[in-house]
């Protein structure tokens, strides 16, 4: 009885985990396709703002580590 609620647990813990994973992946590579949708068509005053802000390089380093 306490091995399978146990078992329960890791399988739910590694679920979590993994849709963790994707969540993030999903959202660094929308992030990624946003900048590069500013860097080819998008206005030159909010390319230099959205490249030079603290914000920017702070979610960019956030997000590459959560994977």
């Amino acid at each position: 009885m306490r091995q399978t609620i146990e078992q329960q647990s890791a399988t739910s813990a590694t679920q979590l985990v993994r849709f963790y994973k994707i969540v993030m992946v999903t959202i660094l590579l929308i992030g990624a396709a946003l900048d590069v949708v500013l860097l080819l068509a998008g206005p030159e005053p909010l390319l230099r703002y959205v490249f030079t802000t603290v914000g920017e390089l702070f979610l960019t380093v956030w997000m590459a580590a959560a994977l």
